[in-house]
């Protein structure tokens, strides 16, 4: 085992230091990672070096890559484990299915008693917006979600037709703390509809809220067919070196 730093390959050395600034919270999750040309700069090598690099950073699930948008970090592993194993894109992408996504209703409205519970408001507006994710011809899951226009205003003006609220937020806005429930539930006659499976079915169920300092900005409860879903994942929170 190699154990002095100086002798690491450069690509690992990168791969060292990344996962130290994203683990211990210098680099928040959604945060925009240097471009490839500023990598190859600061460590004085090729760009082929860095894609190597940034390759299996993403391979990890510390970094997620966008083309044209750049890179950018993923949540923590050790806490998401199962959250990015239900995660529509990459889910469906694993069981090599097509994925179509839809928004069923958008509505920017005064906030009701429950909306104020649910994203610790006293007033103000929310943009709710439910979408429905398929993989081919089958309904993967149903989100509902809540965006509290006080402190994340640019949701109102966002094209969701085109990007999934979940994916936007996780770009757009530099977040770093919030709360997640996993349970089960019965359908109710609305959700059996959506979810074209018959009133009372188990559904699995996450719910989240999404806050920052200056307060809470979403909350969201996504269902699944539970018939379609498991629970899996693996991760590897070991550091990467170089054997002899």
């Amino acid at each position: 085992m190699i154990t002095s730093r100086g002798a690491l390959a450069v690509h690992l050395r990168i791969i060292e230091d990344f996962e130290t600034r994203i683990l211990s919270g210098l680099w928040h999750t959604g945060f925009r990672i240097p471009t490839e040309h500023e990598i190859a700069a600061e460590y004085n090598c090729s760009r082929p070096t860095v894609a190597k690099a940034l390759m299996l950073l993403e391979q990890k699930g510390m970094i997620m890559r966008r083309k044209r948008a750049g890179s950018f970090v993923r949540r923590p592993p050790a806490q998401s484990v199962i959250l990015q194993a239900l995660d529509p894109a990459t889910e469906i992408s694993a069981r090599n299915q097509k994925r179509r996504y839809e928004v069923l209703s958008r509505v920017v409205r005064r906030t009701t008693s429950g909306d104020r519970a649910k994203l610790r408001m006293r007033s103000g507006r929310v943009l709710s917006i439910v979408t429905r994710d398929w993989a081919d011809d089958v309904i993967y899951c149903l989100e509902e979600r809540l965006f509290n226009l006080d402190t994340i205003p640019d949701a109102e003006h966002i094209d969701f037709d085109k990007t999934p609220p979940s994916e936007w937020l996780v770009l757009r806005v530099p977040w770093r703390t919030g709360d997640n429930s996993i349970f089960a539930e019965e359908a109710s006659e609305s959700h059996a509809e959506a979810l074209q499976v018959r009133p009372g079915a188990a559904l699995l169920c996450i719910e989240r809220q999404v806050y920052v300092s200056t307060g809470y900005l979403s909350y969201s409860i996504t269902r699944y067919p539970a018939s379609q879903q498991r629970l899996r994942a693996h991760y590897d929170t070991s550091a990467i070196h170089p054997t002899t």
